[in-house]
Order: C-alpha cells, then sequence, then structure tokens
C-alpha cells in the first residue's frame, strides 16, 4: 500500500511540475500547452481471491516518450503501449500461449494520462499466467 501511495504522489508531482495547475490537469492536463504530449501512469497489480477490491500488491510509475519511472521494464511496456497507441484493451502480446485453467484472479489498474488523453483502465485476469500472456511487460514488475 505504501508503494502505491508513494507512486499516486510522484505522479501527482510531476503532473504539478508539468502543468500550469493540477486543477486543469484533472481533464485537460495538455491546455495551453502546445504540442504536449505527456505520458505518465500510475499502474496497480492486485492478487484478488475472494476480495472483490483487493489492495495493490505492487504499484509502478511508467512514463513514456520519452522512458522514465519505477518501472522495472519501462522501455518494453512503453513498446507496447506505444503499438496500441495506448488503449490498454487493445494489448493481446501473445494469444495463443498455454495457460493453466486456475483461478487466482490478478487485478489490473492503469490511471493517468497517454499522450494528453486521460486514461483510466481496470481489469481482472484469471491468473497471473493470462496476465502476462496477454500484458507482457506492461504489468510485470
Amino acid at each position: 500500500m505504501r508503494t502505491y501511495a508513494i507512486a499516486i504522489a510522484s505522479a501527482a508531482a510531476v503532473a504539478a511540475a508539468l502543468l500550469p495547475s493540477v486543477a486543469e490537469a484533472a481533464d485537460k492536463p495538455c491546455a495551453n500547452v502546445e504540442g504536449c504530449h505527456l505520458t505518465v501512469l500510475v499502474l496497480t497489480k492486485a492478487h484478488a481471491g475472494f476480495n472483490p477490491a483487493p489492495p495493490p500488491d505492487n504499484a509502478a510509475l511508467l512514463g513514456c516518450n520519452p522512458t522514465w519511472g519505477w518501472h522495472p521494464q519501462a522501455g518494453e511496456a512503453c513498446a507496447t503501449l506505444n503499438s496500441v497507441k495506448g488503449q490498454f484493451e487493445k494489448i493481446n502480446v501473445n494469444p495463443h500461449a498455454m495457460c493453466p485453467m486456475i483461478w487466482n484472479p490478478v487485478t489490473v489498474t492503469a490511471q493517468g494520462w497517454w499522450n494528453g488523453r486521460k486514461v483510466s483502465y481496470e481489469k481482472t485476469f484469471t491468473n497471473s499466467c493470462v496476465l502476462e500472456r496477454t500484458t507482457d511487460a506492461v504489468f510485470a514488475f
């Protein structure tokens, strides 16, 4: 939980430094900034089990174009996201890989901005294998 709080605070600090006002950043982080391509994401991963709203096990801060942040595979994660223009629902890196049919749900979230567009994504995968097969490095932290 502490890692998640630190990641959120860091993302807010970056946004505040790059933007004229934090209030404006809520919906239009690139307002009045010509050529803005702000990309900063807070990613979380939680093993749900039987808890419908589990606290995150891990969190990572990811910035792309240029690549930066606390994500251990930031370059690969940004490459995957660039290939789908930041549309998380379109990521499907290895659709033919085999995974065991074991119910051990993992919920992932992404909050932030992709090229100045607000992003909010949440999905629960059947297990870690299905998550890794689908998203590759994006949630590999």
